[in-house]
């Protein structure tokens, strides 16, 4: 999110709110282990038609256990992004999304602000936190380095310290891949956690 002075047509004219999407640099593939597969019929859907709608989904990393594979370039991504425009303020993410933003804050609080300076706040939709951080965050090297090496994330037990940015959790009763627990178990990580819950 970027808040701008002058209204536009994409805009929330109340709070001159302007919304910013970029795709994930890497091509989606299933991964039976976190993925629910949904079966359709042969005649409803063709091996052709399923190839055409996978080259259109994106992620932010391809997991591997529990290394996330490519997060440091999805981070450096949102990074360049966020720093060619001073107008950004906050975060929006849904699933992996969510977790993206989530880790994009501890950055932020770990750093003291020197990264993603003036985010204010995120918004995390069918986030999660019943599963540990990855093993390849915090990331290494350059401007990482440069801004964490005095910094610390977590306390002397290896315990994430709560992050005091304003959150907004959104989670839904009937979500079977996010479900309600999973999205509640990431409420410790932050000092105030707002919460909505929907009955999708």
């Amino acid at each position: 999110n970027r808040n701008k002075t002058k209204p536009e047509s994409e805009r929330n004219e109340d709070f001159k709110i302007e919304m910013v999407a970029p795709d994930g640099p890497f091509e989606w593939r299933m991964d039976p282990s976190v993925h629910v597969h949904v079966h359709v019929k042969k005649s409803e859907r063709t091996t052709e038609e399923e190839e055409r709608e996978n080259a259109l989904m994106r992620t932010w990393w391809n997991r591997h256990g529990n290394e996330y594979g490519g997060l440091t370039d999805s981070l450096e991504m949102i990074l360049n992004t966020w720093n060619d425009d001073e107008g950004f303020e906050g975060i929006i993410g849904f699933s992996r999304g969510g977790r993206l933003a989530h880790l994009i804050a501890t950055l932020h609080q770990a750093s003291k602000g020197k990264l993603f300076a003036n985010l204010r706040y995120v918004v995390i939709a069918s986030g999660y936190g019943h599963v540990p951080m990855p093993e390849n965050f915090p990331p290494k090297g350059g401007i990482w380095d440069e801004l964490l090496q005095d910094d610390k994330y977590a306390n002397e037990n290896g315990d994430l310290l709560p992050l005091n940015i304003p959150s907004l959790h959104i989670m839904g009763s009937k979500d079977r891949l996010i479900t309600v627990e999973n999205s509640r178990a990431l409420l410790a990580s932050y000092v105030d956690p707002q919460i909505y819950e929907h009955e999708g």
